[in-house]
């Protein structure tokens, strides 16, 4: 779902994949190291216990990674298109982020584990990670710490330089989970109707001098997680991304969305759409504008095959200046209305080499 604290197992993998600096890594890498500390009965292992304070690290650098804003202005004919782009991008990352709804895998209880684990733990090279795990339910899934109703998980990394993070860059920022119901470890769910609220504080990786960020989660969100559907509900959630092929971000404001199962039976392509309860507002990375979307008609996308949006009407609004786009298989066609008369002056289509 959001980040995944199976990452140990994984740690071999990032080694070998982190020239690719994708999304598969901010699903993991994060907290590569939390289960080194919590794996097993929830002590021990991973790096020695550090003799600094988090004071200490701070000190030493004005580090500060933020999320990039974005101001509501007025639509014109020029940023018509890109934004059009730029919402296709941020729909079809929130839905491949959130859309794999129940795993499998058998949850038990281990009443030898620790209830309450906490730690400050040295990174390979410099910097800290400070683990928090509040968790009396003593739920595991295939020997790794998992969260259930009532458990509550932080991590929190302090200028974080680490082997399995690109030479010159580090981890910094924080995270924290608290499950109302079912079982989750943060990225995977493993139950039918889990609830949990995720909280980042400015959590990602960037370069040492904090001038350039790879990648960035800021915010919070109540997570439910059903079979059939993921649940989403914000007042402020931002996400970047900036690797060697693209540079990615956006911030929701005020949305509740929903991420469906599309397929009416058991078939391939898998098919996933969004819905929104309501209006809610955007800031586009691609454009640096804040507007307001209505997703009229829930936005399709088709994974496992010809990957991408292939359906949805959405009209968006800027400070003045008003967008109506249709999604179809091969196309976008996007209406603009400049002066909100009504009179939408300008047709234009967008084909599918541009977006998929």
């Amino acid at each position: 779902m959001v980040i995944d604290t199976v990452a140990v197992v994984l740690i071999t993998s990032f080694n070998n994949q982190l020239e690719l600096l994708g999304d598969y890594l901010m699903k993991n890498f994060l907290i590569a190291f939390t289960l080194i500390a919590l794996v097993g009965c929830g002590g021990g292992g991973g790096s020695a216990p550090s003799s600094k304070s988090k004071a200490d690290v701070k000190s030493a650098s004005d580090l500060t990674f933020a999320m990039p804003r974005s101001q509501e202005g007025a639509l014109t004919e020029l940023v018509a298109k890109d934004t059009v782009l730029g919402l296709v991008e941020v729909f079809g990352s929130f839905i491949e982020f959130n859309d794999d709804f129940v795993s499998s895998g058998s949850v038990y209880i281990d009443p030898a584990a620790d209830a309450y684990v906490t730690g400050l733990y040295n990174c390979d090279q410099s910097g800290l990670l400070e683990l928090i795990h509040d968790a009396p339910s003593k739920l595991f899934v295939d020997n790794f710490r998992v969260y259930g109703a009532g458990d509550k998980g932080t991590w929190e990394h302090i200028e974080c330089d680490d082997d399995n993070v690109s030479s010159g860059f580090v981890i910094d920022g924080k995270t924290t989970i608290t499950v109302s119901s079912g079982v989750t470890d943060g990225f995977t769910v493993y139950r039918d109707n889990t609830q949990f609220l995720i909280e980042h504080e400015a959590h990602g990786t960037g370069s040492s001098t904090g001038s350039e960020l790879l990648f960035l989660r800021d915010g919070s969100a109540i997570y439910s997680v059903f079979t059939d559907r993921t649940e989403f509900t914000t007042d402020y959630y931002g996400y970047l991304r900036n690797t060697f092929s693209d540079s990615f971000s956006y911030v929701l404001i005020d949305a509740d969305l929903v991420v469906d199962d599309a397929n009416t039976f058991s078939s391939s392509p898998v098919l996933r759409d969004l819905k929104a309860e309501a209006p809610f507002d955007v800031e586009i990375g691609r454009t640096g504008m804040r507007v307001n979307v209505d997703i009229e008609s829930p936005v399709r996308m088709r994974k496992f095959g010809n990957d991408g949006i292939e359906a949805g009407v959405v009209t968006v609004r800027g400070h003045r200046g008003t967008l109506k786009f249709y999604v179809y298989n091969d196309h976008i066609e996007y209406y603009f209305d400049q002066g909100d008369d009504g009179i939408f002056e300008i047709n234009e289509v967008i084909t599918e080499d541009e977006y998929k």
